[in-house]
């Protein structure tokens, strides 16, 4: 149950599967205090999906000063000399209000545009602290660019994402069938399908800088111009006795490394982009909300893959 500041307000959803779940309707400001006094600490994963302060997104602030006239906040049109402040006064306060709701294991995602990404990344550098950084991933939000664009079509957002501290853990992704249909080949080793990988690094070391024999041709290869193998010549010759050295199909070309599904860890680490295949895009979400409400309730929805996403990196009970 929830504290009494915000119990009139909540709705409480459970099924016999599931832990009861708390939709608080009403102003974040009033939402996030109220939760402050009853979860505080306690959250492990917050996403937000703040006003853009695009100038015609609907932003609005409440000036003390005028709140006689405008009790629900003014408007911040583009051309407002005091837009970016606002919205960044605006901003500060919740997210220090929702930094108290993380625990010490706890992340948050913060979706924004190009609008206030930059004046966002600052913002959160005071207020989580830089080293709680942990990355600015671009979420391709468009599968098709618009040509009535008068400079560039933009197709991405940005997901900001910081920790409480240096406990998160992040989740690695779980690997797609894309993926591992890269792992083609099969020798009948009894150690499964494996693909050709590179075997030699970007670093240079003159103590792994040698040449490999092909033991087909008796050609010598060295590492290419600026690069070294990616280990020394002894554990390279037991590779080629191992048959972990590839030759190519027909055994007389350059070395390679057998890279076998079986070693490759079980997740994939996730990178700063993401795709609209993976985390789903704008017209999809509409059409979910759609379904839902018949007509939007809102604008620029979220796609619930984009959700899923962000639960499998940071959720540590999720599947």
């Amino acid at each position: 149950a929830i504290d009494a500041p915000c119990r009139d307000a909540a709705r409480h959803f459970s099924t016999e599967k599931s832990a009861p779940h708390i939709l608080i309707e009403g102003d974040n400001y009033h939402a996030l205090t109220c939760l402050n006094y009853t979860h505080r600490g306690k959250i492990d994963v917050i996403y937000i999906d703040p006003p853009y302060n695009t100038g015609s997104d609907g932003f609005t602030y409440k000036d003390k000063r005028i709140l006689t006239q405008f009790p629900d906040g003014s408007p911040v049109p583009k051309e407002h000399p005091l837009r970016h402040s606002y919205w960044l006064s605006f901003m500060s306060k919740r997210l220090e209000l929702a930094k108290n709701l993380l625990s010490d294991k706890g992340v948050i995602f913060i979706s924004i545009d190009d609008n206030e990404q930059a004046n966002l990344k600052l913002l959160c550098d005071k207020v989580f602290g830089e080293d709680n950084f942990v990355a600015n991933a671009m979420w391709h939000k468009n599968y098709a660019s618009a040509n009535d664009s008068k400079t560039f079509s933009s197709v991405l957002d940005y997901i900001l994402i910081y920790r409480k501290s240096d406990k998160f853990l992040r989740n690695l992704l779980p690997r797609t069938e894309k993926q591992n249909q890269l792992y083609k080949y099969d020798s009948k080793d009894g150690k499964g399908l494996w693909r050709p990988d590179n075997l030699s690094v970007r670093t240079y070391s003159a103590n792994y800088d040698y040449p490999i024999t092909n033991p087909n041709t008796g050609i010598a290869y060295n590492p290419p111009k600026g690069r070294s193998w990616m280990t020394n010549k002894e554990k390279v010759e037991q590779w080629i006795a191992e048959t972990r050295v590839y030759f190519g199909l027909d055994g007389k070309g350059a070395p390679q490394l057998k890279r076998y599904l079986s070693e490759v860890q079980q997740g994939v680490v996730p990178t700063t982009y993401w795709s609209y295949e993976d985390c789903g895009h704008n017209d999809e979400a509409r059409r979910e909300v759609k379904m839902l409400f018949g007509q939007p309730p809102f604008d620029s929805p979220k796609p619930t893959k984009l959700i899923m996403q962000i639960l499998r990196l940071s959720a540590s009970k999720f599947s």
